[in-house]
């Protein structure tokens, strides 16, 4: 099994000795509207906004094209993730799939464990939440297709619009005061 996955990964464009992405830290009032798989940059463009490697350590391939990943939003970990990271979703569309393969891989390697903590404090939407939302976005005009509650990236980008008009960060992520909050308006 695993040497089929491995087949498969390579078939689809896996590029052996480079990484799938990097935890990072994000400066001060950084600007949330530029996260997400569909806003794709080379990784030395991210360090002009301030974009830092977690650990401090350089990028080594700062050609790279990476998109921003914050999956617990503003108050969770970053990750810049390239190349290797969209194979891994080519086998399986989860972000969470995606992220939690590619970290196993580095700690099998070596590595350390993810140095930003994630918020202990948010309860995750429910399915049944997820697909409230989806719908209420899509009663605002958003045009997303079908409420299954999966967030891909048309949910994500809706999230996003919608937290920054009504001045919250825009960072996607939806807690239960998000939900909250769209409830009442």
């Amino acid at each position: 099994l695993l040497a089929s996955t491995a087949n498969n990964l390579k078939k689809n464009g896996w590029q052996s000795g480079a990484s799938w992405g990097y935890e990072v830290t994000l400066p001060q009032h950084f600007n949330f509207m530029l996260t997400g798989r569909t806003i794709k940059k080379p990784i030395h463009a991210w360090e002009s906004l301030g974009v830092r490697r977690a650990g401090g350590q350089p990028f080594p391939r700062k050609d790279d094209v990476a998109s921003l990943l914050v999956p617990a939003g503003a108050n969770g970990p970053a990750f810049l993730v390239v190349n290797n990271f969209r194979t891994i979703m080519r086998y399986n569309p989860s972000e969470s799939y995606a992220l939690a393969i590619g970290h196993l891989a580095d700690r099998i390697r070596g590595g350390g464990p993810i140095v930003r903590a994630w918020p202990r404090d948010e309860m995750p939407l429910s399915r049944t939440e997820r697909i409230e939302l989806q719908q209420r976005l899509a009663a605002r005009g958003y045009q997303l297709g079908d409420s299954d509650g999966h967030f891909g990236p048309k949910t994500r980008d809706a999230i996003r619009d919608l937290q920054a008009r009504a001045g919250l960060v825009p960072d996607g992520y939806v807690s239960v005061k998000f939900m909250d909050w769209l409830r009442r308006n």
